[in-house]
């Protein structure tokens, strides 16, 4: 199978897995979770119901262990946007913010400060979820490595990596952000946000000397491409969200931060996904934390619930991540095709 086919094969799946998903939690859950007052938002933690803020969790990391197995021809970030893209209809149950903020007696200081809590615990177990997608991978890898999308770059041979220096086109973006296998874990769980932190955590002082130049390079490219995704996602959602209605918060989120991590991805290339999908939720504090030390009227920007920020905002982070996976494919391919072509 080539690439271009491989590649409708990989969107194909991705699509089916995250619409199926998404219509089946919107018409089997979605009245559990919708406020009890018909006008009101799905804002947990104001309304005072951790439960079903952990239960929204739970269902995360649920859909997590599905779309890990249902999306094992896509690369390993097509899991998580799938799972992201099902616990969205959660957002389409909510009402705008407006009647929480009207009946909301304390400082509107208190209440952002409640949302921030919220996203944050909400990005605990996104945490988990791409901890449970790369697993599921990597479970069905070892069963059957034929089940599990590999990396088309892996195969490219040496003749190939000289046609590709020759034409200036760089092969491989980044390794991992922590370089060092001590964990003996599997490529794509290395990547994670979890496996980085252990692998930090856990190295010895001779692995961490051994490896100290590439993983500071590897964090410092990390890192300027998580804040040049969080400037940009800051400027997008100023200029897309210009009113507090429902569909224009949703659609922004997802359509900015696709653009923002697209753009990032192009500047400063990294292989770990959490770096896409952080930018969103540093973005929802910046906001939330200027909507509690603001006065007067509240901007659009400051109306986008936590569920928007992690549902739209993620997955739209994650599938810019992921169109850029798949144009440096292309490019490259289609690179080693013509010159190939030429010299024969």
């Amino acid at each position: 199978m080539n690439y271009k086919r491989f590649h409708l094969f990989e969107k194909m799946q991705v699509l089916a897995a995250g619409g199926g998903l998404l219509a089946a939690v919107f018409f089997l859950l979605g009245d559990w979770f919708r406020p009890a007052d018909p006008l009101g938002p799905l804002a947990m933690l104001p309304n005072g119901n951790l439960v079903k803020l952990l239960l929204a969790g739970l269902l995360l990391l649920v859909l997590a262990v599905l779309t890990g197995a249902m999306t094992t021809h896509s690369r390993p970030e097509g899991g998580l946007l799938t799972a992201l893209v099902a616990l969205g209809s959660l957002s389409l149950v909510s009402k705008p913010i407006d009647t929480l903020l009207w009946s909301y007696g304390a400082p509107r200081s208190g209440l952002y400060g409640q949302l921030i809590l919220e996203v944050l615990l909400l990005t605990a177990a996104v945490t988990l979820a791409e901890w449970i997608v790369t697993v599921v991978r990597a479970s069905l890898g070892k069963v059957n490595p034929a089940w599990v999308w590999a990396d088309p770059l892996d195969r490219i041979t040496d003749e190939h990596r000289k046609i590709l220096r020759d034409s200036q086109v760089q092969l491989r973006w980044d390794g991992d952000v922590i370089s060092g296998n001590h964990l003996l874990l599997s490529a794509g769980v290395r990547n994670t946000l979890i496996g980085n932190v252990g692998s930090l955590l856990r190295g010895g002082k001779d692995v961490r000397l051994a490896r100290q130049h590439a993983a500071a390079r590897a964090l410092r490219r990390g890192a300027a491409c998580l804040a040049l995704g969080v400037v940009a996602g800051v400027v997008l959602i100023s200029l897309l969200m210009q009113s507090d209605q429902r569909g224009q918060i949703l659609f922004s989120l997802f359509a900015g931060f696709m653009l923002a991590a697209l753009a990032a991805q192009h500047v400063f290339p990294t292989r770990a996904m959490f770096v896409a999908w952080l930018m969103p939720i540093v973005t929802a504090v910046v906001f939330y934390l200027l909507a509690a030390l603001t006065r007067g009227a509240i901007r659009p920007q400051y109306e986008a619930l936590p569920i928007d920020w992690i549902t739209a905002g993620c997955s739209g982070a994650l599938m810019g991540f992921w169109i850029a996976g798949r144009m440096r494919e292309s490019r490259i391919f289609d690179t080693l095709a013509h010159e190939m072509q030429e010299q024969a």
